[in-house]
């Protein structure tokens, strides 16, 4: 790959007919290669911007949380706090150590293999995009370490994330809800996700998800 033309790339990507995720993880692949085009590495963990914070508390009808890339909850609102009470539950709210190293994981995450498939692929995509990121790599080794479905799943290369979507949850004051849920990136800190999530007017859901508040 070193000094491959982007129409080489192009024509390797279409020929393998790479999903968007997988051309972006290809591609960081490739710039791990060529180091002139690798992102620059974002160090430090930051904080809740305030102003994130302000808007994020401002949006009561829907739950708002954000992670950072070493899957760090470092904020959200109040609906957050109470769909997510497991995690926060934990001294440092993390959702890869929640999902690998929480037995209460699978009984909140019904569909728990696919919430765990979807972990692991979300890591990989941040370790391809930043392969010198010490925190990373701990987190990583910590979860390899600890849990033998999450070695499992390692070596297989899964590329994926949340996206938008439907996701379950077995919540242990309102019951199952099955909520709309999309992730969003920040221009202006691309390291920072946001996941909303919110519920089907009407429904049965809506009725449990309104408890929340």
């Amino acid at each position: 790959m070193r000094g491959a033309s982007d129409v080489v790339l192009t024509a390797l990507m279409d020929a393998l007919r790479l999903s968007a995720i997988e051309r972006d993880y290809f591609l960081d692949l490739v710039r791990q290669v060529n180091a002139s085009g690798r992102p620059p590495r974002h160090g430090a963990r930051a904080d809740m911007p305030p102003r994130l914070q302000q808007m994020a508390d401002a949006m009561a009808e829907v739950t708002v949380l954000v992670r950072n890339r070493w899957m760090d909850v470092i904020g959200g609102n109040a609906r957050a706090k109470a769909l997510y009470a497991p995690v926060y539950a934990e001294p440092s709210p993390n959702l890869s150590r929640h999902v690998f190293l929480d037995p209460a994981a699978r009984t909140f995450s019904p569909d728990w293999e696919r919430m765990a498939d979807i972990n692991v692929g979300t890591l990989r995509l941040a370790l391809a995009r930043y392969p010198d990121d010490a925190d990373l790599i701990a987190l990583v080794d910590e979860l390899a370490a600890a849990n033998a479905d999450f070695r499992e799943r390692w070596p297989q290369h899964p590329v994926m994330q949340f996206g938008s979507g439907t996701m379950v949850f077995d919540h242990l004051t309102v019951g199952r809800m099955a909520l709309q849920h999309e992730q969003l990136r920040l221009l202006a800190d691309v390291t920072l996700v946001v996941n909303v999530y919110s519920a089907a007017p009407g429904s049965i859901d809506a009725q449990r998800f309104a408890a929340l508040g």
